[in-house]
C-alpha cells in the first residue's frame, strides 16, 4: 500500500489560519498585514499622526459602541489596512476577506486583543 499525501500536512505552515483552498492572498502579504496592524498598541510610539486620524474616524463613527469584534475590531483593522492596501489590486471582495482575517486573528489572541482593548479605550474617550 503506498501513503497517500497529506494535503493539510503539506500545507502546514505555508498558509495562516483560517485560509480556504483558492485563497488569492498570498501568505507573505497577510503575515505583513498583520503585524503592522499588531503594532497598533496602547502605544503612540511607531504610530503616525495620520493612522491615529483613521483610527479615530472610526472611533467617532462608532461613538458609545462597547469593544467587541464586530463591529470595532474589524472596522479598526479595516481602516488601519485600507492605507497599506490601497494600491494592492484586490477586489473590494478580496480586501474585506483580507480585513476579516486579520481582525480575527488578532481578536482570537489573547494579548493582541487586550492591546485593541486598550487602543479602543483610548481612542473612545476622545472628542
Amino acid at each position: 500500500m503506498v501513503p497517500q499525501p497529506n494535503p493539510s500536512a503539506e500545507n502546514e505552515g505555508n498558509q495562516p489560519p483560517n485560509v480556504r483552498p483558492g485563497d488569492s492572498t498570498p501568505r507573505r502579504v497577510f503575515e505583513a498585514v498583520l503585524q503592522q496592524t499588531a503594532a497598533l498598541d496602547a502605544s503612540e510610539q511607531g504610530v503616525s499622526i495620520a493612522e491615529w486620524k483613521v483610527l479615530l474616524k472610526v472611533a467617532r463613527r462608532l461613538r458609545g459602541a462597547e469593544f467587541q469584534f464586530d463591529p470595532v475590531v474589524i472596522e479598526l483593522v479595516r481602516a488601519t489596512l485600507s492605507s497599506q492596501l490601497k494600491n494592492s489590486g484586490q477586489s473590494a471582495e478580496q480586501f474585506a476577506a483580507v480585513a476579516e482575517r486579520v481582525a480575527r486573528t488578532l481578536y482570537e489572541n489573547p494579548e493582541s486583543q487586550e492591546r485593541l482593548r486598550s487602543l479602543w479605550a483610548r481612542l473612545s474617550v476622545v472628542e
